[in-house]
């Protein structure tokens, strides 16, 4: 890889860096800006040439854009040393966690029935960290290799049925793995979009979005108010949730894993809790 990545690039890698190493978006952000060089924080990203040639200029300037936007100064951009787990100024900072088996190991598992939270347990990760893993190795994680099929659960499931030659249902969670991407990528999609019409070709300090945010709910307030119909109105809010999205993109905020966790502590909430009239 020899040419600058964008933000929505280095954005998308940190997040598979975080996934693979059980961190939040946040922490695999600073993690990296405290290599002792750009150029291992490349490494560690999965950017460097395959081949072994060096990286180039325009990657490792790319990068420490990246991690300036963030609110990181970043490190020099090339140098070997000895120890890449060696945070600036000497002080010893430990590796994240990282997959304790090999891919044969986990097929061995698999095959042999257990289940992907059982899976995750040995190999000292989080689940959603073992499905990456399987993606990335290109194994199916369904029951078809012989393991056994996870019990669906009761609670917080939606159905939705699929045709092709038959009618088919499929459960699934509010916490599992693909609700998350679905989401992500909605986000990204949003952003990316934000950035090739020209709308981050310089910083917006995170007010002046909130800011905006609150332009996109009033459009949807005067749309109701001159009664210009429920489609005009559900338009109007499309674009509040396309602000909000960009507007965390942008910022580097976990959105999709942040509305999970916190559908799920509402639904936990007593009744009309907080004794508030509306």
């Amino acid at each position: 890889m020899s040419v600058a990545m964008t933000s929505i690039e280095w954005d998308r890698r940190m997040r598979e860096f975080a996934v693979e190493n059980d961190m939040g978006f946040g922490a695999a952000v600073a993690w990296i800006a405290s290599r002792d060089t750009l150029e291992i924080g490349v490494e560690l990203l999965g950017c460097a040439p395959l081949d072994g040639a060096p990286i180039s200029d325009a990657v490792l300037t790319s990068l420490g854009s990246y991690l300036e936007h963030r609110g990181y100064a970043p490190p020099k951009a090339r140098g070997r040393v000895d120890n890449i787990d060696t945070r600036k100024g000497g002080h010893a900072m430990a590796a994240p966690g990282r997959m304790r088996m090999t891919k044969a190991e986990v097929v061995q598992l698999m095959d042999e029935g257990h289940s992907l939270r059982e899976i995750a347990q040995r190999a000292g990760v989080t689940e959603p960290s073992i499905v990456y893993h399987l993606r990335r190795w290109g194994v199916a994680k369904d029951a078809s290799r012989g393991g056994r099929q996870k019990q669906p659960t009761t609670t917080q499931e939606s159905t939705v049925s699929i045709t092709r030659e038959r009618p088919v249902s499929v459960s699934v969670r509010l916490t599992d793995y693909p609700v998350r991407e679905t989401l992500q990528a909605l986000i990204d999609d949003a952003h990316q979009t934000a950035v090739e019409h020209g709308w981050h070709d310089t910083s917006v300090p995170l007010p002046v979005h909130l800011a905006l945010i609150h332009s996109e709910v009033s459009e949807a307030l005067q749309a109701d108010r001159k009664g210009e119909g429920a489609d005009h109105v559900a338009e109007e809010l499309a674009d509040v949730v396309i602000r909000v999205m960009d507007t965390a993109a942008a910022h580097g905020f976990d959105l999709a894993s942040t509305i999970i966790a916190k559908m799920q502590a509402n639904k936990a909430r007593p009744h009309r809790h907080g004794g508030r009239k509306y």
